[in-house]
């Protein structure tokens, strides 16, 4: 996290209570590729390598 997140929360608040807290994100496209790739170096050697790699 770097502080760009965009907080909620949920639920009604009181001692004890449960709530629920969402955590937003906006990624760049480089970054879904890279988690969709499974990583950095996957994503590398995919490129490099001009193949899918397990």
């Amino acid at each position: 996290m770097d502080d760009t997140e965009i907080y909620g929360v949920k639920g009604e608040i009181s001692p004890h209570c449960e709530l629920t807290l969402t955590i937003e994100r906006t990624n760049s496209t480089a970054e879904v590729k890279t988690y969709q790739a499974g990583g950095v170096l996957k994503g590398f050697a995919r490129e490099f390598l001009g193949q899918s790699v397990v």
